[in-house]
């Protein structure tokens, strides 16, 4: 009886789960990213951090951390790496004002696994330094974005939060990328049933957006910051279809943004890696910090170990 019921508990509660964090999406799903839909114009001075990346897995965006470090996700970082050019300071195509600049190094996080949900996605990008040039020109039009170490809201807005998402909006999948940076203001949930799609413990590592007719983001901007309170809380990680909970296989569905909500990977539990590469980032505070496994994986994996041993 007691083997029975150790087997039951194991099953219940690390088999599910395993089976949900081990589940792949397909990767056209990182091919084409997210990109905001029914946005508005937005100016580059209301969000100097944005850059663009531009390299052989496509177009993503970024948000400058320091004057010599970029924050973006992971797959948007090719195998070859550093072919990646960087584009800061314009809202549109272009100009004299455009800073360009090359990655001098690429670090993806230590635990990143492509294709699975919640998994570390997250990179950081250090710029090459020209000689008796800094790596970015700080002005009006290129800036740092802080990085939040403050405890996710824990009353009313724990899952209604007012955060700000940018990129360069397409209304659905086909249509050309807008020319003009696009802003919108959207509702983030994140904590224990944050994303309603994913159990808890992936809950830890996500922000996800509520899904609203007609806007959200999309195709076409991963890596880039969402933006609670002037400071950045996520990076852009993946979209999925709100109906059925499938992250989104675009090669093999028609749809449009209204049937897709937003997913970001939660930065607050990453800051000490960060900050082995950017000092002055701020330390991970007991608040949001966590092991790589739940509680109830831990629990089931003593049982198992328990059950071996009858």
């Amino acid at each position: 009886m007691l083997m029975k019921l150790l087997y039951a508990l194991f099953i219940t509660g690390v088999g599910f789960q395993l089976g949900t964090l081990n589940y792949r999406f397909d990767t056209a799903a990182h091919n084409l990213q997210p990109r905001i839909a029914d946005g508005e114009n937005a100016q580059i001075e209301e969000m100097p951090y944005v850059v663009k990346l531009i390299s052989s897995t496509g177009i993503c965006s970024g948000a400058i951390i320091s004057e010599s470090w970029i924050l973006t996700a992971a797959h948007c970082i090719s195998p070859i790496g550093t072919d990646v050019k960087i584009f800061a300071g314009s809202d549109k195509k272009y100009d004299n004002l455009t800073q360009k600049r090359y990655a001098l190094s690429i670090h993806k996080h230590d635990y990143y696994e492509k294709g699975k949900i919640s998994q570390y996605d997250l990179a950081l990008i250090e710029v090459y330094k020209y000689i008796k040039v800094t790596p970015f020109k700080l002005n009006e039009r290129i800036g740092i974005v802080k990085l939040s170490d403050d405890m996710w809201p824990q009353g009313d807005t724990k899952y209604n939060r007012s955060c700000l998402a940018a990129g360069w909006g397409v209304p659905e999948v086909g249509q050309k990328l807008v020319a003009q940076l696009q802003k919108l203001r959207v509702t983030a949930s994140h904590g224990d049933r944050g994303c309603k799609c994913w159990p808890s413990f992936q809950n830890k590592r996500l922000i996800c957006l509520h899904e609203k007719s007609g806007s959200g983001i999309c195709l076409g901007d991963s890596g880039s910051a969402l933006v609670c309170d002037d400071k950045a809380v996520g990076i852009a990680h993946i979209v999925y279809l709100v109906d059925s909970c499938d992250p989104l296989a675009f090669k093999k569905i028609e749809f449009k943004c209204t049937t897709t909500a937003g997913v970001y990977t939660y930065i607050c539990p990453h800051l000490n890696w960060i900050r082995r590469y950017v000092p002055s980032v701020p330390m991970t505070p007991a608040s949001c910090r966590g092991s790589k496994y739940s509680h109830k994986e831990l629990i089931s994996f003593v049982l198992l170990k328990v059950l071996l041993l009858i």
